[in-house]
């Protein structure tokens, strides 16, 4: 089993076989035949305790239309007033996807504070689907992005709402996503904070469409080992499973570095 973040190899947790889907129980007593097997494991490099799963990936994605996510939201509040509120009036700012739209719809009541108006990516994919889940935005601004980037220019803030625990190709959806951060930019990620269930042992955490399951240092790791640093993180407790936002930044050389590295070539 291989890390999908930084490729390094993992460690085995917990194997469960044979179990049927989440959206596999619609009503009672009838349930469908197929089953799958989830290997939960933990990346010995990043320590990023990932789900690895039989089947196509797709195969785990709900059409159910009427599921939705329950996550709460208030702590979203904080992108606004702590974040987005201080930032200066020519400020670019990107949004991800519908995902983000309790921060967007506060935003756009103080447009006037900017001279840009945001963008939302979401609006310039080619979406089939009316109600896109997680997954299906992933793919299409793994694919589509660069060509975006492109028309759009570039963003000093960036920000992803609940995406990133979905994202099965990790280090391919953040480096298209990163094309659009100016060197100097900030990124604000939301994800769920998951150390409360994992120090008590509670497997009713996983579910199928997530394939990470973070925690504060691991994924301070994890955007080490991609090249972003974390600048500021900050955890809002809720009874079941906390939530985080970090402000992530790009890495840029020193100019120490790039001297040295000019004198190691005249050498």
């Amino acid at each position: 089993m291989k890390c999908q973040i930084c490729f390094s190899k993992g460690s085995q947790l917990k194997k469960i076989n044979n179990i049927p889907r989440a959206f596999d129980f619609k009503k009672k007593n009838k349930l469908k035949n197929d089953k799958f097997d989830l290997l939960l494991f933990q990346c010995l490099n990043c320590l990023t305790i990932q789900l690895k799963k039989n089947g196509k990936d797709r195969s785990f994605i709900s059409k159910i239309k009427w599921i939705q996510n329950r996550e709460p939201s208030q702590h979203l509040d904080y992108i606004n007033k702590k974040i987005i509120d201080k930032k200066p009036r020519e400020t670019k700012i990107l949004f991800l996807s519908r995902f983000d739209k309790t921060v967007y719809e506060e935003f756009f009541k103080k447009k006037n504070l900017f001279d840009y108006k945001p963008e939302i990516l979401e609006m310039h994919l080619a979406l089939s689907n009316k109600y896109p889940n997680q997954h299906e935005i992933i793919n299409k601004i793994s694919k589509e992005g660069a060509k975006i980037q492109k028309k759009i220019g570039k963003f000093d803030l960036i920000v992803s709402c609940r995406l990133l625990e979905h994202a099965y190709e990790f280090k391919d959806f953040l480096s298209v996503v990163s094309l659009f951060l100016k060197n100097n930019g900030e990124f604000v990620f939301e994800i769920p904070d998951s150390s409360k269930p994992l120090k008590h042992g509670d497997l009713g955490m996983l579910w199928e469409e997530h394939p990470y399951y973070f925690t504060k240092n691991s994924f301070t790791l994890a955007m080490n080992k991609l090249g972003l640093g974390v600048s500021k993180v900050k955890r809002f407790p809720y009874l079941g499973e906390d939530a985080l936002i970090f402000i992530v930044k790009k890495k840029l050389e020193t100019k120490k570095k790039k001297k040295n590295k000019k004198k190691k070539k005249k050498i």
